[in-house]
């Protein structure tokens, strides 16, 4: 079980929200427009967990310096600010 809590405590340290989203850019691109929507827009608490154990909390990754850059994209995409 400490496997799965380092890789996802690895997690918060990348750029990425999701370990699938660090597979393609399009695929870090739609992970985290989805992870935006529903946290930031919707107001949704996502967590991992592991049978009982809760693993990772992942609204903790809006700290993040790299996936807050995202976030800011993806705010000015659905804002229209962008051309």
């Amino acid at each position: 079980m400490s496997d799965i809590h380092q890789v996802y405590g690895n997690l918060l340290q990348g750029g990425f929200v999701s370990l699938y989203a660090s597979r393609h850019p399009s695929e870090d691109f739609a992970e985290t427009l989805t992870y935006y929507v529903m946290t930031l827009q919707k107001d949704l608490e996502f967590e991992l967990q592991v049978g009982p154990t809760k693993v990772i909390d992942l609204n903790s990754l809006q700290k993040n310096r790299l996936v807050r850059q995202k976030f800011d994209y993806m705010r000015d995409l659905l804002s229209g600010r962008l051309n």
